[in-house]
């Protein structure tokens, strides 16, 4: 039985229509990425190694994935182009897909437990978060490997697919406890300044966000994993593209909500309420060198970029 067969249509739109599609989305997520790594780099030079180690290293393993991604396209689109099998064919999706995404997933895991931690100084509860973390980390690995064996996406089998299922729950289920947990103990902030009360207030509304968002893939991706026709197969290969993009996107967000980016003697621009301003500095007509406006001075401080008034 070939894999149309097997698929129960042969229709383009349901066998490579979410691939090719999640696959834009997943580019144009990477270019997100990338304009939030700069950002980061620009407004936190300061910042603690740990957190640069993990941003950068995201960005490294999330940069491989894409480019894995264009050979899988090009493999799929070009090389294949008319034979439908040819998008049924693993090749290096088993390493881009559940082994890059279950690591990742897992150091931004570990990053939102620390926060839990520092909120709440519960360690029973960043114990269970971890313990997820190393779950969902394992069953990735184990689904990359398993997928490698298989060679075929379609039809799988009983392990790979219980494999997936557990990764993908543990995802859904973590990234759950790290969303309540910083959205109770935020709310549980008492303070008489009103820019602290509104603080506290962004943050909750960003943490529900994010953490609805990867969350709610999370379970997408499981119910198209437990649902019974073979015609999802592709919609899940399509999902698990994007959670890592998901992932460190949402993470972005949170770290870079402390930045404003001015221009000139324009109002600054907030990005979630922060302090930190960045300073796009306008080009030395005299010496060709760049400078920032005038008037004003490029000031290094802990943890960030800001600007100050000279004259």
């Amino acid at each position: 039985m070939n894999f149309t067969d097997r698929i129960g249509t042969t229709d383009p739109v349901v066998i490579i229509g979410p691939q090719l599609i999640c696959g834009y989305i997943n580019t144009a997520l990477f270019g997100v990425l990338s304009v939030q790594v700069f950002i980061f780099y620009c407004a936190f030079p300061c910042e603690a190694l740990y957190l640069k180690l993990l941003v950068y290293g995201i960005y490294v393993l999330e940069t491989a994935q894409t480019a894995l991604f264009v050979e899988h396209a090009f493999r799929v689109y070009v090389m294949s182009f008319g034979n439908i099998e040819g998008s049924n064919i693993v090749g290096t999706s088993w390493f881009s897909v559940p082994i890059l995404t279950s690591v990742g997933t897992c150091a931004i895991q570990f990053f939102y437990a620390h926060r839990v931690h520092i909120l709440s100084r519960r360690k029973p509860l960043v114990v269970v978060i971890i313990i997820l973390a190393l779950i969902q980390l394992s069953f990735g690995i184990a689904t990359g490997v398993l997928a490698h064996r298989s060679k075929i996406f379609i039809p799988i089998t009983f392990m790979l697919q219980l494999s997936t299922v557990i990764w993908n729950a543990c995802c859904a289920l973590c990234d759950s406890i790290i969303t309540v947990s910083i959205i109770y103990y935020l709310s549980r902030t008492r303070s008489p300044i009103k820019e602290t009360r509104r603080l506290v207030r962004q943050l909750i509304q960003l943490s529900l966000e994010t953490g609805f968002l990867t969350s709610a893939l999370s379970i997408v991706a499981l119910l198209f994993m437990l649902l019974p026709s073979n015609k999802l197969g592709p919609a899940y290969e399509g999902v698990a593209v994007l959670l890592g993009k998901v992932y460190a996107n949402s993470m972005l967000v949170l770290v870079n909500r402390r930045a404003r980016i001015t221009s000139g003697e324009r109002e600054p621009q907030v990005f979630g309420g922060g302090t930190t301003r960045i300073s796009f500095r306008v080009p030395d007509l005299e010496d060709g060198r760049t400078k920032p406006p005038a008037g004003e001075r490029i000031a290094m401080g802990e943890g960030s970029l800001s600007l100050v008034e000279t004259g």
